[in-house]
């Protein structure tokens, strides 16, 4: 929900060339000020795309490797072997038990 936030992780994904950015359709507006500025105008250069992350996770899990962020009992990314297709979902602990379930 916080506008520098999203554009934190808009600059981090186009600093690990990641291709598509897919918001909830509760994020905060990609066209904020806040955001914009935040972006420092990377948004212009990836794909990014607003759907319901329930359905759209649901609709990928077949054909991508489907990884998650936890603070508290995470691996540590060096350790973590990516297939050629993958997803990161960056949510809360508790929001991220209620996409995967």
């Amino acid at each position: 929900q916080d506008p520098g936030n999203l554009g934190t992780i808009i600059r981090s994904a186009c600093a690990f060339d990641i291709d598509t950015i897919v918001l909830s359709k509760n994020t905060v507006d990609l066209y904020n000020d806040k955001v914009i500025r935040s972006t420092q105008g990377m948004h212009f250069s990836k794909n990014i795309i607003v759907r319901d992350l329930k359905e759209f996770i649901s609709s990928i899990k077949d054909d991508y490797q489907i990884l998650g962020t936890n603070v508290v009992n995470g691996k540590d990314v060096k350790n973590i072997y990516l297939k050629e297709k993958y997803a990161i979902i960056i949510k809360s602990h508790k929001k991220m038990k209620e996409l995967t379930s």
